[in-house]
């Protein structure tokens, strides 16, 4: 139930014998241990949300640069120099951001 605690009992019929067993859950945190850690989920949410949005926007970057590598690779010499030159530089400064870790700069790059 909402406590954490499960009841269950078994009858057998044909001798008409019944068993119960309870069972609590043994977490071993007080009320005060869970009033403590719901204060730091709260306190560091924030910091959460700002740490997961980082890594979703490098996912995404890392995954545009695999893709763009691979798209030149694929052309080969059929890429168009200028084109594939720019794509490079592009790269390179997107590779730089995801090292420093900079939100702003790998957001920028991205659009």
């Amino acid at each position: 139930d909402a406590n954490g605690i499960l009841n269950v009992s078994a009858k057998d019929k044909a001798t008409n014998r019944e068993q119960q067993i309870t069972i609590e859950s043994s977490s071993g945190l007080s009320d005060a241990d869970i009033q403590n850690a719901i204060k730091d989920a709260e306190k560091y949410a924030d910091e959460d949300k700002q740490r997961k949005d980082l890594i979703d926007v490098k996912n995404e970057a890392e995954s545009t640069i695999h893709l763009t590598e691979k798209a030149i690779s694929d052309l080969g010499e059929g890429a168009d120099a200028n084109e594939k030159s720019e794509a490079e530089a592009e790269i390179s400064e997107l590779k730089s951001a995801i090292q420093q870790d900079n939100l702003d700069d790998m957001k920028s790059k991205l659009d």
